[in-house]
């Protein structure tokens, strides 16, 4: 999806496993082949509840709780609490995850694959009590590519939904989007070509439901306060003090109430990372995720508490500005990405927080229930490293190239870090001397808050830029799309490659699997490996406490839930 993505601080608190793709009857094949995590799950129905259950967790400051000008966890999780779209992903106790049925109950495919036909169920309530219809869908997906509207998310229909492109190049009205409300409980889907991935956009955040009357009468005001929202799934934001906290209620006239025990959630917004340590160890908030690895070591004493620490799907990378008259060349490119060592970055900075990656699409990531990664070969970086064992060489090649001295250290770019802490400061130090040490360039740091950074982005006013992707649904896609030339979310950075575009199109559409193996494998090659548009550096670990006291607390790598099946037993006062 075509959205900003970071470490997100609710990775600890929202569902984060692999699913599988998923047919007409509402479940995910599951995933065989799912590693066992540190986090022994199991299901508990039978430890008595506590009469108070309130639990409390920590978070980011959302920029918008409306779904479609949104673009990260930080909003989206969120979001998750109280918007419900058509499935839902639920988390399961084996580290596996499936669709369930959300507001639609069921669905079918037609034969030819162009048409999905969903059944909502009469009893979906907005919080409010009244009825959640196809209405309500026709008109937030209507949204989505409306350009009128802006959503950074417009493109992700192209290829896909009936006229979508069309509707955001400003050739059609968003009226003529593929989709229809046939009856109240009817809503219909026509797409442009047979999409193998589509299911899995139903519960993606972006397609969440939004009531047309709510967002008329507060315009662009929606979504900036608690009472200018309202939503439709298991729990309403009561309170939202900005930069302190958002806190959530159960909602009564949530459709699967009686599987909510949580009467009251509270999630404290806390930047700096040692007053989040602390708000866990004095008992404040009930988990953490933490990147520090003397607060693991910590942390690990404590009985009273479960570890998690699994490799999700947030690929962390450097993105590159290829108009920058060095990072045009791609060679000088490559010489960038096969000089420094992710081992002993993932080892000795991030505390093995991390699994380091030499290809893009990581290992969560299945088709048809098996691991992208079993079906191909995608560790670019290291074959990049193979064929030239003198980066430095490859560097002097690029300048020369590009009619610049060959002197390396005349080269002088500028490395954004996402974050304003001394953490984050410590790992672009690291790139910034591995890059000294081995080419002999000159980087310069900047930190900046990752908002500022990525409007820096979006403007392609960077030159370098440490980024990363969490993957909003189980394709290879969701990462891919975004370095489309034409409109992928990051074609800011200047990089075009026509083969790519058309290769990782026809990927989108075919629904052989070899053939889509195939293809996305050619695509990712072409991004990695011939031309190192970007970098790749680590997959980051959803390294998380959290008290023993919470049950039925499971984690999953997609979408972003509401503590279904979640109670409190045994927390001392």
């Amino acid at each position: 999806m075509k959205s900003k993505k970071l470490t997100a601080s609710l990775l600890a608190l929202m569902v984060v496993t692999s699913s599988a793709l998923m047919g007409c009857g509402g479940q995910a094949k599951k995933d065989e082949d799912k590693k066992e995590t540190a986090e022994v799950a199991k299901v508990d129905n039978d430890s008595p509840k506590d009469a108070e259950q309130h639990y409390n967790a920590h978070a980011g400051e959302p920029n918008t709780l409306d779904p479609v000008k949104s673009g990260s966890n930080t909003a989206w999780s969120p979001q998750g609490m109280i918007y419900e779209g058509l499935t839902r992903y639920q988390p399961q106790p084996d580290g596996s995850g499936k669709i369930e049925p959300g507001v639609a109950e069921s669905w079918e495919m037609s034969k030819d694959g162009l048409k999905y036909t969903f059944k909502l169920r009469k009893n979906a309530k907005w919080s409010d009590g009244k009825p959640v219809t196809a209405k309500d869908f026709v008109y937030s997906w209507r949204r989505v590519v409306d350009p009128k509207v802006g959503s950074g998310s417009s493109t992700m229909f192209n290829g896909i939904i009936k006229n979508a492109k069309d509707i955001v190049d400003g050739k059609k009205k968003p009226e003529e989007l593929g989709i229809k409300a046939v009856d109240d409980n009817t809503f219909e889907v026509e797409l442009e070509n047979p999409c193998g991935y589509f299911m899995e956009l139903t519960y993606f955040a972006v397609l969440k439901p939004v009531r047309q009357d709510y967002v008329e009468k507060f315009g662009s005001k929606y979504g900036t306060e608690a009472n200018t929202v309202i939503g439709n799934a298991g729990y309403v934001l009561k309170e939202w003090v900005h930069k302190n906290r958002l806190v959530f209620e159960k909602n009564e006239n949530y459709w699967d109430k009686d599987t909510r025990f949580l009467t009251k959630v509270t999630w404290k917004i806390i930047s700096d990372t040692n007053a989040k340590m602390q708000s866990y160890q004095n008992g404040e908030i009930d988990a953490v995720f933490v990147r520090d690895g003397e607060w693991i070591e910590k942390f690990k004493q404590d009985d009273n508490a479960t570890y998690s620490d699994r490799v999700g799907n947030n690929v962390e990378y450097f993105l590159l500005n290829c108009k920058n008259k060095y990072l045009k060349n791609d060679k000088v490119r490559k010489a960038l990405n096969i000089s420094f060592d992710r081992e002993d970055f993932c080892k000795n900075i991030i505390n093995g927080l991390g699994a380091p990656t030499y290809g893009l699409v990581p290992d969560g990531i299945s088709l048809d229930g098996k691991p992208y990664k079993s079906l191909v070969k995608n560790d670019h970086v290291k074959q990049l490293q193979e064929e030239n064992k003198d980066a430095k060489k490859l560097l002097t090649e690029g300048l020369k190239e590009l009619g610049l001295p060959e002197d390396p250290s005349k080269v002088n770019l500028t490395l954004f870090s996402r974050g304003t802490d001394e953490k984050d400061k410590q790992e672009a130090e690291f790139f910034q001397q591995q890059w000294r040490d081995k080419l002999g360039v000159n980087i310069k740091i900047e930190q900046m808050d990752y908002n500022i950074m990525y409007d820096r982005i979006d403007k392609g006013d960077f030159e370098i830029a440490i980024a990363g992707w969490f993957a909003d649904w189980n394709d290879p896609s969701s990462y891919l799309d975004n370095f489309n030339s034409v409109d992928g979310y990051y074609k800011t950075i200047g990089w075009t490659n026509k083969e790519y575009d058309e290769t990782a199109k026809k990927a989108k559409e075919t629904m052989d699997l070899n053939e889509r193996v195939k293809l996305y494998e050619k695509a990712e090659k072409i991004l990695m490996h011939d031309e190192s548009a970007i970098i790749p550096i680590y997959v980051a670990k959803n390294s998380t406490f959290r008290r023993k006291y919470i049950k039925n607390f499971f984690s999953a790598d997609f979408g972003f839930g509401d503590y279904k099946n979640v109670y409190i037993s045994g927390k001392k006062k």
